[in-house]
């Protein structure tokens, strides 16, 4: 399959009028961006602020991200999905209101972390949603090879050093020093805050 779109393309944009996007690693997240920008000088200067998502489609004005996104889950009947997704982070997240909840739930159905095993909610969330999926004989065979220990991050404050410093301390104390570093040095060279997190949870069970 041909790439739809060249990766980190440089440019901004905050009204999309491209082809028709039909993959979602297209407008998967990499990172936030911001921007201030003039709105008025007279008589003194006013500022607004520009919030945008840097996927492979390029620099997007935050609010069309979440336009396209929400428009590719229409066209793949995934809006069932999509709201099981939002329950979850509303629930089990760390998001501090419905609106950053539903940034979140996007930005997880856009890296399709539901499909990634590695994910450390994935057991709990396809039990309960997609039992289906956990039939897959990849997933058991991987599963039944781990023996993570329970760490606990679920209401803790959810700022990712916060996090990796209870699983680095949960790991230590688990015998398990040299996991510990590895990912240790894995989250801080990682991408994104869904990626830090989905690799504490391939170290520990979070709950």
């Amino acid at each position: 399959m041909k790439e739809q779109f060249k990766p980190f393309c440089r440019i901004v944009i905050n009204r999309y009028t491209g082809p028709e996007i039909t993959d979602f690693a297209v407008l998967r997240k990499h990172h936030g961006t911001g921007q201030a920008y003039l709105i008025s000088s007279n008589p003194e200067k006013k500022y607004g602020y520009r919030h945008g998502i840097q996927c492979d489609l390029g620099d997007v004005e935050e609010s069309e991200w979440q336009r396209l996104v929400e428009d590719l889950i229409k066209r793949c009947g995934e809006q069932k999905l999509f709201s099981h997704l939002l329950e979850w982070e509303k629930l089990y997240g760390f998001s501090r209101d419905a609106k950053e909840a539903k940034q979140m739930a996007l930005e997880l159905h856009a890296a399709r972390i539901f499909d990634n095993i590695e994910w450390c909610d994935y057991t709990a969330f396809n039990e309960k949603y997609r039992p289906e999926v956990l039939r897959n004989k990849e997933y058991n065979k991987m599963d039944n090879k781990r023996n993570k220990p329970d760490c606990k991050l679920i209401g803790e404050d959810g700022n990712i050093f916060n996090l990796m410093a209870r699983a680095i301390k949960t790991l230590r104390e688990n015998d398990l020093s040299e996991e510990a570093k590895e990912m240790r040095e894995r989250i801080t060279s990682s991408g994104s805050y869904d990626e830090a997190l989905c690799i504490i949870g391939e170290y520990v069970n979070i709950c």
